[in-house]
C-alpha cells in the first residue's frame, strides 16, 4: 500500500513562515527523561528532569541553527515520549556550506538523525560508559522516532501565542 503524504502544497514548507512541530517516540515509548519524575518549574516554564537521551535531543534541536541559515528557533519542549518545537525558516534558508535550499521536511529530518547519530555514539560501549541503553528501545528500523512528524504552519501571533502557551503548559497537563 503506497503511503499517504500527510503536508500541504510543498512550497508552503520552503521557508517564509513559522511552525509548529511534533515529532514522537515510536511506539509511545517514555525515553526521554528520567522515570517518574514530576515536571518542575525551571526558568519560566514547567520542565521534566531529561536523562541522557533527552539531553541529547534537547542538545540536537538547539543545535540546528549551526547547520543552517537564517533558522529561528523559539519555544520548545521534550516531553517523556514526544518533541513539541516552533521553528521560524525564512525564505532564503539553506543549508550551510552548500546553496542548497532547506525545507522544513529537510530540517525535520536532519534533526531526527543527528540526534539518533548521538545517541548511538554516546550509548556505544567504545566510547564511553552510557547511563542509558538504546538498545531496548531501537524499533526494528534501527531509531527511536516515529516515521514523519506533525506540523502546522503558524498563522499570526495569535496563533503564535496559543502555542507558546500550549508548549509551555505541556509538562503540566502530562497526565
Amino acid at each position: 500500500m503506497k503511503r499517504q503524504y500527510n503536508r500541504l502544497s510543498k512550497k508552503l514548507y520552503n521557508g517564509g513562515f513559522w511552525y509548529f512541530v511534533t515529532v514522537c517516540v515510536d511506539d509511545m515509548k517514555c525515553i526521554f527523561v528520567e522515570s517518574a519524575t514530576p515536571p518542575t518549574y525551571i526558568e519560566d516554564v514547567y520542565k521534566f528532569k531529561l536523562n541522557n537521551i533527552g539531553n541529547i535531543v534537547e542538545s540536537t534541536w538547539l543545535d540546528i541553527p549551526k547547520y543552517y541559515s537564517n533558522i529561528t528557533l523559539d519555544r520548545y519542549v521534550l516531553m517523556p515520549n514526544h518533541f513539541h518545537g516552533i521553528i521560524g525558516i525564512d525564505k532564503n534558508s539553506y543549508s550551510l556550506g552548500t546553496s542548497k535550499k532547506v525545507s522544513l521536511g529537510d530540517i525535520i529530518s536532519s534533526f531526527k538523525q543527528i540526534s539518533l547519530r548521538n545517541v548511538k555514539k554516546y550509548n556505544n560501549p567504545n566510547v564511553g560508559e552510557a547511563a542509558d541503553s538504546t538498545k531496548n528501545i531501537m524499533n526494528k528500523y534501527n531509531t527511536f522516532w516515529q516515521k514523519s512528524f506533525y506540523d502546522h504552519i503558524i498563522r499570526n501571533n495569535t496563533d503564535l501565542l496559543r502555542i507558546q502557551e500550549y508548549i509551555m503548559n505541556n509538562p503540566i497537563n502530562w497526565e
